[in-house]
């Protein structure tokens, strides 16, 4: 375990759910715990402190380094030492089909001090031109999330949205 009974290490890994659920703060929160080596969610042992990098594709990077402080101070870490493991970039668009993004992320990653633990990409929608409703379509997609796995060798997290429930979905919920 990467986080002891939430993440796999070396595993691909989801975190999903609805629209405007907090899944971007837990991947923050997992994040930050793997860098600071401190319990995620205050009681899921990550073990010691480890590199972790975060790829963000709605927020940007201001409001993003605030959100991590908070959740930083907020469980009474050093802010700087927590912070020190954890690199974060945010870019408008990016294409894990491309081979050009793909190499970004990997030499994004490579020049870190160490090769990152974990490395979570937010959202999934915005990754890809897939459509996520075709298995046949998204079958590359998850291999690729599979290849930056394997050649950084560590955890990847993806953020997904679920379909919001309405009257297509006849108000079912996402499982």
């Amino acid at each position: 375990w990467l986080v002891q009974g939430l993440l796999v290490e070396r595993a691909v890994n989801a975190i999903g759910a609805e629209p405007k659920t907090f899944k971007t703060w837990v991947g923050l929160e997992l994040a930050l715990a793997v860098a600071a080596g401190v319990p995620a969610l205050g009681q899921f042992d990550t073990g010691p402190a480890r590199q972790v990098a975060v790829f963000l594709v709605e927020d940007d990077e201001r409001s993003t380094r605030n959100r991590l402080r908070s959740l930083a101070s907020s469980r009474g870490l050093d802010v700087a030492a927590a912070l020190g493991r954890l690199a974060m970039k945010c870019r408008g668009r990016l294409d894990l089909e491309s081979d050009a993004d793909l190499a970004w992320i990997i030499a994004s990653c490579r020049a870190l001090p160490e090769l990152p633990a974990l490395l979570v990409l937010d959202p999934l929608r915005d990754l890809h031109n897939a459509s996520e409703n075709d298995s046949d379509e998204m079958a590359p997609v998850m291999g690729r999330l599979r290849l930056l796995r394997d050649l950084i060798g560590c955890a990847v997290v993806f953020v997904h949205h679920a379909a919001k429930a309405g009257e297509a979905t006849n108000a079912r919920r996402p499982g």
